[in-house]
């Protein structure tokens, strides 16, 4: 569980810095892709696909959006991977884990039979 504590806690930070809001990371559309990304892995127990910095819609037009991109899914991939590697007897910790960061759909991002379709 330390494990996924200190990949929230990154990925958190990522997300609270000021190059996120420079770059639209906390728009309704990045987060959206951040947290089904996760909450796939988390329901299908199936290993986080790479994605391009393209894939979470940030702002475009700002340069370096790519590069930021690539920040986000090292984080997002950190997290998966804690994910995968906790016990199989903690889920429940994970879920209640998950849910307080990702406090924005927890519920739907983190139910067992999670569909993302991003």
């Amino acid at each position: 569980m330390e494990k996924l504590i200190e990949a929230l806690q990154k990925l958190q930070a990522l997300l609270d810095s000021h190059e996120a809001t420079h770059f639209g990371a906390n728009d309704s559309e990045p987060l959206g892709h951040i947290w089904c990304a996760i909450g796939k892995v988390f329901a299908s127990g199936e290993p986080y696909s790479d994605r391009t910095g393209d894939a979470w819609e940030l702002y475009s037009c700002t340069e370096g959006y790519s590069a930021f991109g690539s920040k986000i899914n090292t984080h997002v991939k950190g997290v998966c991977k804690a994910i995968l590697d906790a016990p199989l007897g903690k889920k429940e910790e994970v879920r209640e884990r998950l849910a307080r960061v990702a406090y924005w759909r927890a519920e739907e991002y983190f139910a067992d039979n999670f569909i993302c379709s991003r």
